[in-house]
C-alpha cells in the first residue's frame, strides 16, 4: 500500500474546485515562490504518513456534502506531483467511490510522470505563476517550461482538460471550447 506525506486536510473546502471539497495538501514543493503562503509544505520529509485507504475513509465521511454540492476531493501542496504513485492510487480509489477529483498544481511535472494520473482526473487547476521564463525564474527558482508544456498537453486532450476553470474569477478556455 503507497503512502503520501500530507501537510494538512481539510474537509469542507469550497474554493478549491468546484462544490464542496476534501482538500489534500500535500508535503512537498519543488518551487520557492516569493510570496508562498504554505511554505511550511516545502520539506518532502514533514508532514503525517497516510495510506490512499486512511483518506479515502476520511473523505467518505463528507461524500453527501460532496454529491449534493458538485464537490469532492482535491489534492493541492505544496506540489502533489511530488508523490505520484501516491496520487494516482488515491485518485484510482476516488473514481472506483464515484468521487469527483481535482489536481492543483504548478505543472512543475514531466509529462510521463502525470499522465497515468491525469485518467483518473477530472479536473486540472493549472497554477501558473508566470509566462516569461526569467521572471518565472526569479519569482519561483525554476522555469515556466514544464507548466507550458503541461498546459500544452491539457489543451490537446480534451479529455483530460477542463473546458472551463473559474479560479480567483479568471475564466480560463482551451483551445477546443466552443
Amino acid at each position: 500500500m503507497v503512502k503520501g506525506r500530507v501537510h494538512s486536510i481539510e474537509t469542507f473546502g469550497t474554493v478549491d474546485g468546484p462544490g464542496i471539497r476534501f482538500i489534500l495538501f500535500m508535503q512537498g514543493c519543488a518551487l520557492r515562490c516569493k510570496y508562498c503562503h504554505n511554505r511550511d509544505t516545502w520539506d518532502t520529509k514533514s508532514g503525517k504518513e497516510y495510506t490512499t485507504d486512511e483518506v479515502i475513509t476520511q473523505a467518505l465521511k463528507y461524500k453527501s456534502y460532496m454529491n449534493a454540492s458538485g464537490g469532492g476531493i482535491t489534492v493541492s501542496g505544496g506540489e502533489a506531483t511530488l508523490q505520484p504513485e501516491f496520487l494516482n492510487e488515491l485518485f484510482i480509489k476516488a473514481k472506483e467511490n464515484k468521487i469527483h477529483t481535482c489536481l492543483d498544481t504548478s505543472g512543475f511535472v514531466n509529462i510521463d510522470v502525470i499522465d497515468p494520473i491525469l485518467d483518473n482526473t477530472d479536473l486540472v487547476l493549472l497554477d501558473l505563476k508566470h509566462m516569461i521564463e526569467e521572471e518565472s525564474k526569479e519569482l519561483t527558482g525554476v522555469g515556466v517550461e514544464k507548466s507550458l508544456k503541461l498546459a500544452k498537453h491539457l489543451d490537446e486532450d480534451v479529455a483530460k482538460a477542463s473546458e472551463i476553470v473559474e479560479k480567483f474569477g479568471v475564466k480560463v478556455f482551451n483551445s477546443k471550447s466552443k
